[in-house]
């Protein structure tokens, strides 16, 4: 997924990565709730992991807004899938249709990167 618009406040201050479950700490802070569950088991001062400094409690309330604004913004900018539905299929469920379907769509890639090469 590209990060282009990308709100930093999507951002877990302690994985780095896209928050899918983010929490509210005392402090204000949103993180990712299962790297804030880890962060306050590991830090038994029970510091902030962006401020350093004392948090009043552990509690770890579900930020919703904020959750609801990364789905959109993940929704908005999800990149067009390139494969066929029929690829994600185990083989065994796979129909001869859907096989033949598939082989035809890998071989006519693969020519597609070859005349792409000789250019």
């Amino acid at each position: 997924m590209q990060r282009s618009n990308l709100n930093k406040e999507f951002i877990c201050p302690i994985t780095q990565e896209i928050m899918s479950d983010p929490v509210v700490l005392s402090s204000g802070t949103s993180c990712e709730r299962k790297a804030a569950e880890i962060w306050l088991m590991t830090h038994k001062n029970n510091t902030d992991p962006v401020t350093n400094e004392r948090l009043e409690n552990k509690t770890m309330t579900p930020n919703k807004n904020l959750k609801s604004l990364i789905i959109k913004w993940q929704a908005e900018h999800k990149p067009p899938s390139s494969l066929p539905p029929v690829l994600f299929l185990p083989k065994k469920e796979k129909s001869t249709v859907q096989h033949v379907a598939s082989e035809i769509w890998q071989n006519g890639l693969r020519a597609n990167l070859y005349r792409k090469s000789r250019i």
